[in-house]
C-alpha cells in the first residue's frame, strides 16, 4: 500500500524480501530494529534492538540506528571558518563544547512512500541560526540476501557550505565478534574524541584480517581510506554480516558504548571536525554545495549464516 505524505508518529514497520525494518519517524527516522529471516526459517536482529524504554523516549542513541547530515560526528566549539566566515551551529552537546551528529538525527520525517518495493521519507530543514538549509531523503529497498539504505542531501541555500552524510548503526556486541576491515590510515583520537594525528593502519584493526575488538569500552577508532567494505562475524550467533558502502564514504568510524551494549560501525563521508583541521583534509574532505547541489550514498547489509 503506499502512502500519501505524512508525518507518522508511531512506529512504520517495512517489510521486503527476507528483511523487516522498524522505523520512527518522529525520531530522525531512527531504525528501532532491524530483522533477517535466514534461509533455515530463524529470525535474527541485526542491529540491537531498542527496548520499550528506547522506543518511549527521545533520544535516537538508544535505537538501532540513526542517520547523519549535513555533518558527521563532532564539530569543536561548534563553529568552523569557511570561504572567509565563521559559520556557529547551534550546540546539542554544550558540556562537551560540541556540535555533533548534524541536524537530522531528532527531527521529524515525513513518510512519503510505503510500497513492496521501498520505503521512501524526507526530512526539511528550513529554519536554524545557522545558515543551512537542505533536504534529506531516505530510500530503503530489499530482497532476499541484502537490505540497502540510501541518503540523499539537496542544498536548499544559496550559500556555499561543506556538507557531509553518515550512518550510525548499532550491531549487537559480543565477547567474540570480530571485525574485519582495511584502511590505508587509522587516526589516533584525543580524550574529547577528536583527531590529533594519522598512522599506517597496520595494526589492531584495518590490516584486512578478522580481529577481535579490543576489551576497551568506550572504544572510538576512526579510519580514512578504508576500502568501504566492513564483514562482522558473530560466531555465538552463527552469523555474519557485510557491510559495504558506496561513494562518497570515504571514512568510517567505529564506537563502543561504555556499557558495551553495541558495536556502532559508521560509514562517513568526512573526517571528524575535518573542517577545523585542514592538514588532515586528504584523509576525507566535505563537500562543498550550493543550492541545487547533492550529495548521495548508500549502505548495504548482507547477512548469512555461518559455521559454529
Amino acid at each position: 500500500m503506499t502512502l500519501g505524505a505524512m508525518t507518522v508518529d508511531n512506529p512504520v514497520v517495512w517489510r521486503a524480501g527476507s528483511f523487516e525494518v522498524e522505523l520512527l519517524p518522529r525520531l530522525g527516522a531512527a531504525v528501532a530494529a532491524l530483522r533477517w529471516t535466514g534461509p533455515d526459517g530463524v529470525r535474527h536482529d541485526l542491529l540491537r534492538p531498542a527496548d520499550d524504554a528506547a522506543r518511549a523516549g527521545n533520544d535516537p542513541a538508544s535505537l538501532s540506528m540513526f542517520l547523519m547530515a549535513p555533518f558527521c560526528n563532532r564539530i569543536d566549539g561548534g563553529r568552523f571558518r569557511f570561504d572567509g566566515q565563521t559559520v556557529t551551529l547551534p550546540q546539542n552537546r554544550a558540556h562537551e563544547d560540541m556540535t555533533i551528529h548534524g541536524f537530522v538525527w531528532d527531527r521529524a520525517w515525513v513518510v512519503e512512500r510505503a510500497t513492496d518495493e521501498d520505503l521512501v521519507l524526507s526530512c526539511e530543514r528550513d529554519d536554524g541560526p545557522d545558515p543551512y538549509r537542505f533536504k534529506t531523503k531516505l530510500a530503503i529497498t530489499a530482497d532476499a540476501d541484502a537490505v540497502t539504505f540510501a541518503l540523499k542531501l539537496e542544498s536548499t541555500t544559496a550559500t556555499l557550505l561543506p556538507y557531509g552524510l553518515g550512518f550510525h548503526p548499532y550491531f549487537p556486541y559480543a565477547a567474540d565478534m570480530t571485525l574485519d576491515v582495511w584502511a590505508a590510515g587509522a587516526f589516533d583520537l584525543g580524550q574529547r574524541c577528536l583527531p590529533e594525528s594519522v598512522a599506517p593502519s597496520r595494526a589492531m584493526l584495518g590490516t584486512g584480517r578478522a580481529t577481535v575488538l579490543p576489551d576497551t569500552a568506550p572504544l572510538e577508532i576512526h579510519f580514512g581510506a578504508w576500502d568501504r567494505e566492513a564483514i562482522m562475524t558473530w560466531p555465538s550467533r552463527a552469523l555474519s554480516v557485510t557491510l559495504t558502502a558506496s561513494e562518497p564514504f570515504k571514512n568510517l568510524q567505529i564506537y563502543v558504548p561504555p556499557d558495551r551494549s553495541a558495536c556502532c560501525v559508521e560509514p562517513m563521508s568526512h573526517l571528524t571536525d575535518v573542517v577545523n583541521r585542514p592538514a588532515f583534509a586528504q584523509w576525507g574532505y566535505m563537500e562543498t554545495l550550493g543550492r541545487g547541489g547533492t550529495l548521495t550514498g548508500a549502505m548495504t547489509l548482507r547477512p548469512q549464516r555461518i559455521a559454529q
